[in-house]
């Protein structure tokens, strides 16, 4: 895509640069309606076609949004998925390999799926070796052709690893042929709260490695913090995790901007669940950038909880990874029957007030 962001992506902040910034300092950005969606989603990405792709989290459907799309179903393509099997939970994460392969987490079944996007047949590609593992975001190398794949485990704070072939151009692997190997953990900074009273429970969460891959960084949405695990050689072990930015409110999805946007090049970008908003950080420093979006009640909704219910025009509603996804934590989200796809330009101005000096 060509400076505009799909979705929902975002970063995270610092508690205190935040508490001196005044709520009005920067402008929220303006979101783009692309398409309402009859079922909960969750994952992703963005096609080589500059199509949006993205999966209901019960696996009924594909959905195919066109780039340019600014009306409800009008231009969606719906392809019913097959090929799951028993049992498909929540389908999750979403990302098309360097190579143009369509892969979802499946994130109660411990397996990783690859999805034809033309007729919705899904194949089991690579599986986890623990029962009680929570699948969640996937990411590959930068340099690699789509042969080292990472996903995050949510429940038990590790991030899963495998390499085979991937790409569009291999034949599909059997089920069960790659089996991933904990790359990073488990480890407390990427684990779930252990507290009962805090929610949502939820460990390592977005991942995206850096544009040099140097560093792999992870939400950890019920600690609120992003991670950064340092990694010396592509393909390589991982370093020592650690705290790099602390006090995101839910942050879910990561994505590192692969344009620089000056003066503020490779920023990066991480969907605040909890806050309904993107908050865009800086790549060294970890300071806020900007915040885009915010949520500005429901549109569409003659009564609440009817059909057509959903985020007003130009307002975000529990953003997730690179999608808009409601879940029910709150009021609001009980309401809301269609659930949609916004783009915004990432094209960012910084904000008006003067910034802090260097620590």
């Amino acid at each position: 895509m060509k400076g505009v962001k799909f979705a929902s992506a975002a970063l995270g902040l610092i508690i205190g640069v935040l508490a001196a910034v005044p709520a009005n300092a920067f402008s929220r950005g303006t979101f783009e309606h692309m398409a309402g969606l009859p079922q909960q989603v969750e994952g992703i990405a963005v096609g080589s076609d500059n199509n949006v792709y993205t999966v209901s989290t019960n696996g009924a459907n594909l959905f195919i949004i066109p780039g340019a799309a600014p009306c409800d179903t009008c231009m969606l393509t719906t392809r019913p998925i097959t090929g799951l099997g028993p049992n498909p939970v929540n389908l999750i994460g979403l990302a098309f390999t360097p190579g143009g392969r369509l892969v979802v987490a499946d994130a109660g079944n411990g397996r990783v799926l690859a999805i034809d996007t033309t007729f919705g047949s899904a194949t089991v590609v690579m599986t986890i070796p623990m029962a009680n593992s929570f699948l969640n975001a996937i990411t590959f190398d930068t340099n690699a052709n789509g042969s080292n794949i990472y996903v995050s485990d949510s429940r038990n704070g590790i991030i899963w690893t495998a390499t085979g072939c991937l790409n569009a151009a291999c034949p599909l692997l059997d089920a069960g042929s790659v089996v991933a190997k904990a790359w990073a953990g488990p480890d407390p900074l990427l684990s779930p709260p252990t507290d009962a009273d805090i929610e949502p429970a939820v460990g390592a969460n977005g991942i995206a490695f850096s544009n040099s891959g140097s560093r792999l960084l992870v939400a950890n949405t019920g600690r609120r913090n992003i991670i950064q695990i340092p990694r010396p050689t592509i393909g390589g072990p991982p370093g020592t995790p650690m705290v790099f930015v602390t006090g995101v409110n839910g942050p879910d999805g990561v994505a590192v901007q692969t344009t620089a946007t000056q003066p503020f090049p490779a920023s990066i970008w991480v969907a605040a669940n909890q806050s309904d908003e993107i908050v865009v950080i800086d790549n060294l420093t970890g300071r806020v950038i900007t915040k885009l979006g915010d949520f500005n009640g429901l549109g569409h909704c003659p009564k609440q909880g009817t059909s057509t219910c959903r985020p007003a025009d130009g307002s975000l509603l529990f953003p997730a990874s690179l999608a808009f996804s409601p879940s029910i934590d709150s009021p609001w989200t009980a309401q809301v029957r269609t659930w949609n796809v916004v783009k915004i330009s990432t094209r960012i101005t910084a904000p008006t007030f003067p910034p802090p000096p260097s620590p």
